[in-house]
C-alpha cells in the first residue's frame, strides 16, 4: 500500500504557503483584472498526500504564479506550496529572502558547503510535500525555441512515486483589446515517457 507523504512541520513550509496564497489572490484580482483568461483542468484530481511534479512551459518569468492564480481555489489550495529552481543570478541578490518565500531555490551550487540546490533539492522538498514546478526548457523561451533539458526526468527518477502534471500557459496579445490567457493542466498518462524530457515538453506544447 502506498504510504502518504509526511508534510513538513517547518515554519518555512507554512510561511511559503501563506505568501504564495496571498500573491495568487493578488494576481487573480488585481494583475489579471483586465485580462480575459480561461483555465482547463483535465483528469487531475489532486491529493495532498501525493507528490506532484508540474512540468510547464516557460515564456514569462511569472508563469508559475499566474497559472496558480487562475486555478479555482479548491485546486489552488492543493497545488500550493510550490518550489522551483531559479538561476543563481536571480536568487543570490538583495531580494533573496523574498525569493525564498516565493518558493525559489538555486539551480546551481554557489559556495562549497551549500548543498541545497538543483535536482537534489527538488527531490528533497518534493518529499516534504512541496509541489515541484519544473520548466523542461530551463529558461524563458520564445515560440520555436523549445528544447528540453534533462532536469525534469532526473527529478522524476528521484521521485518515482510522483505524479506528473503537464501545464501549458499561453498568452495572446490583441491590438486594442484585452490580453487573453489560456492555462491548461493535464495529468500525464502512460503514453508519456518520463525518461524523455523532450517528449514531456512536446506534450506540454500540444495541450
Amino acid at each position: 500500500m502506498e504510504q502518504p507523504i509526511k508534510h513538513s512541520n517547518s515554519p518555512d513550509y507554512w510561511l511559503i504557503l501563506l505568501c504564495q496564497s496571498l500573491v495568487a489572490s493578488f494576481i487573480r484580482h488585481v494583475v489579471l483584472r483586465f485580462t480575459n483568461y480561461t483555465i482547463r483542468i483535465d483528469n487531475v484530481e489532486l491529493d495532498r498526500n501525493k507528490i506532484y511534479v508540474i512540468a510547464a512551459n516557460h515564456q514569462h518569468g511569472d508563469d508559475p504564479f499566474v497559472a496558480n492564480a487562475v486555478a479555482p481555489i479548491a485546486v489552488r489550495s492543493k497545488l500550493l506550496p510550490i518550489k522551483f529552481m531559479t538561476k543563481n543570478r536571480f536568487y543570490f541578490t538583495w531580494w533573496r529572502p523574498a525569493a525564498f518565500m516565493m518558493g525559489c531555490f538555486p539551480a546551481r551550487q554557489k559556495d562549497e558547503g551549500h548543498e541545497r540546490y538543483g535536482v537534489a533539492e527538488a527531490i528533497r522538498v518534493g518529499k516534504l510535500g512541496y509541489r515541484i514546478w519544473i520548466f523542461p526548457e530551463g529558461k524563458v523561451t520564445k515560440p520555436g525555441e523549445e528544447r528540453a533539458h534533462s532536469g525534469v526526468s532526473r527529478i522524476l527518477e528521484g521521485l518515482p512515486e510522483a505524479e506528473l502534471i503537464l501545464c501549458h500557459v499561453k498568452w495572446i496579445n490583441r491590438r486594442g483589446n484585452r490580453r487573453r490567457l489560456h492555462v491548461r493542466f493535464k495529468l500525464a498518462d502512460e503514453t508519456i515517457d518520463r525518461n524523455n524530457p523532450q517528449q514531456i515538453l512536446d506534450a506540454i506544447y500540444s495541450l
